[in-house]
């Protein structure tokens, strides 16, 4: 049976960049897919960004400056929805509106959370007011306005179904691999939170082996699968807090092993080992996990089985978003799992499911060719 968590059903934005009122309605798996400058890394970055205001509690006029705003509009609110469902089907919703003045700074003017309709945190102004789950008159507390307040909500106000959401909002995880950023050495107190560009990704994986105990284990045993003559990985102290990343492998002439720093491993053995790393950090987890173009640097027959087993997961009760402009990928998931986002003219985008029907032509053809069309 199909373990059942919360998911993010519905990601609404305006007056975000290319967003004039856009709605998107990911699955379990979906593909975005169309062509450059349409918005598809700006899904991400709304992900990310209401990810680092509610959880890390970053400043709104760092992630939302002015320049975020959609250029043609005029408007000065930008208001972004994310529709959530519970693991018992109900619906919930967190909605925030940021405003931005004229020589001021952006703060919040409204953020929500809904819970089958019925609001149950609500901040405006200088005020929050969070409502009782089972009912009855809401807490009332002064809050400023250029973080979220639930960054740092007091743990008497927070309910398990606030809870749920922040939980849920904590479980974003945005990447874009670039295996020539990544680190070799990892270094303690450095890998809490993984980057955009995994470029700590070494320090990532040493806090990884100390967190979760079988997290090293699962992922050595898939490597061993997917990268041939692969046999460990282990971290060599260099230093007082570092530790160098280490890969070895069957040595092709004689007993024994051939070792290699992680920088000296190609580019595609770097990407499968964090593609495989973040599939195995969020199995089991009600997390969703977006990536980039994650066939880059590997061949066909090395992406594949990688994404059979994000299939897995996302079947097993996660989530996954990925970018991608490689045929075989498109023709893989689009029919049935793909999103087209579409600019005309430098306008904004829209957002719409791929057409069923390609005249008997594979989608990344149609694509190509130009024959999608509204």
């Amino acid at each position: 049976m199909v373990e059942r968590h919360t998911m993010i059903t519905r990601i609404f934005a305006d007056n975000y960049r290319c967003f004039e009122r856009a709605t998107l309605e990911p699955g379990a798996l979906t593909l975005l897919l169309g062509p450059n400058g349409a918005g598809k890394s700006a899904v991400f970055e709304v992900l990310f960004k209401l990810r680092q205001l509610v959880v890390d509690g970053s400043p709104v006029a760092s992630l939302f400056p002015d320049s975020t705003r959609t250029r043609w509009l005029g408007k000065s609110t930008q208001t972004f929805e994310l529709g959530l469902r519970g693991p018992d089907g109900a619906a919930y919703t967190y909605r925030l509106a940021i405003r931005h003045e004229r020589g001021q700074d952006s703060f919040i003017e409204r953020e929500e959370i809904l819970h089958e309709n019925r609001v149950r945190y609500s901040f405006s102004g200088e005020e929050v007011k969070v409502w009782p789950w089972t009912g009855g008159v809401a807490f009332t507390f002064p809050a400023g306005s250029k973080v979220s307040p639930l960054s740092n909500l007091p743990s008497k106000y927070r309910s398990e179904g606030l809870s749920r959401v922040i939980d849920r909002l904590a479980h974003i995880w945005v990447f874009r691999p670039v295996p020539q950023t990544l680190d070799t050495v990892a270094r303690e107190g450095k890998g809490g939170f993984l980057e955009r560009d995994l470029s700590n990704f070494a320090s990532w994986l040493l806090a990884m082996h100390d967190v979760r105990a079988t997290f090293s284990r699962d992922l050595k045993r898939s490597l061993r699968i997917v990268l041939e003559g692969f046999r460990d990985y282990e971290f060599e102290q260099q230093g007082r807090g570092s530790h160098l990343l280490q890969f070895s492998f069957a040595s092709p002439r004689r007993r024994g092993r051939v070792v290699f720093a992680f920088n000296e491993l190609s580019e595609g053995q770097r990407a499968l080992v964090v593609l495989y790393a973040l599939l195995h950090a969020v199995s089991g987890e009600a997390s969703t996990l977006c990536i980039d173009e994650p066939e880059n640097f590997l061949s066909p027959r090395e992406i594949q089985p990688w994404l059979n087993r994000l299939m897995d997961e996302t079947e097993a009760g996660g989530q996954a978003l990925l970018i991608s402009h490689n045929p075989g990928l498109i023709d893989f998931l689009a029919p049935t799992q793909g999103l087209l986002l579409e600019r005309e003219g430098g306008g904004p985008a829209r957002v719409r499911p791929v057409p069923a029907d390609g005249g008997g032509l594979p989608v990344s053809e149609l694509l190509a060719r130009g024959w999608v069309d509204g």
